[in-house]
């Protein structure tokens, strides 16, 4: 892959992670969270996925078992999925506002938000998220992407099922309505 491809993963990974470091400050209070011992798991889970598609370490042995050529066409098409990902996951953020927080949590004067993104997904970060993690290993080619994204993807189940639990406490009316209307992960799918 050329120097100016991966510069543009790279630049869309640090756009990513520099915005919600950017947004971190802009949240409401917390009312009501999950454990600390839920949240670290989950996380954990999240990080070695990560970690399993982007760090060098796990490209040695079979992990780095070349699963196809990579060719300038394909790394091109993953790094126009990694930047749409990254560009919904950063609208459901904006979207989101306030409301947003790292780990599940309903916060002061909480509110559903059921438009832009989050009228095609009820979890559309993670969408964005693990959008961009696929086009990424598009590109990375090797055998360690395929558990890294079998663990984010187990990683953000844990937390949709977590965030959806205290959704359904917080709007035991409007939820329930919004999750028979809007699939949580994938539009019109999952």
């Amino acid at each position: 892959m050329s120097l100016s491809l991966n510069q543009g993963f790279y630049a869309a990974w640090a756009v990513f992670g520099a915005f919600w470091l950017a947004a971190v400050g802009f949240s409401k209070p917390q009312q009501r969270t999950v454990s600390s011992l839920s949240r670290l798991t989950q996380s954990a889970i999240m990080i070695l996925g990560f970690l399993l598609i982007f760090h060098p370490w796990f490209r040695q042995g079979w992990l780095g078992i070349r699963l196809w050529p990579t060719t300038v066409p394909l790394a091109v098409a993953g790094l126009i999925v990694t930047w749409l990902g990254v560009l919904f996951a950063i609208w459901a953020r904006v979207t989101l506002g306030a409301n947003w927080s790292a780990r599940p949590m309903v916060k002061v004067d909480h509110q559903l938000i059921v438009k832009g993104p989050y009228r095609l997904a009820r979890h559309p970060i993670y969408t964005g998220l693990f959008t961009a993690a696929v086009g990424s290993s598009l590109a990375i080619a090797r055998v360690a992407v395929l558990p890294g994204l079998v663990l984010i993807l187990a990683g953000v189940s844990i937390k949709i099922v977590q965030e959806e639990k205290l959704m359904n406490e917080t709007f035991p009316a409007a939820y329930p309505d919004y999750r028979r209307r809007v699939k949580a992960l994938i539009p019109w799918v999952v």
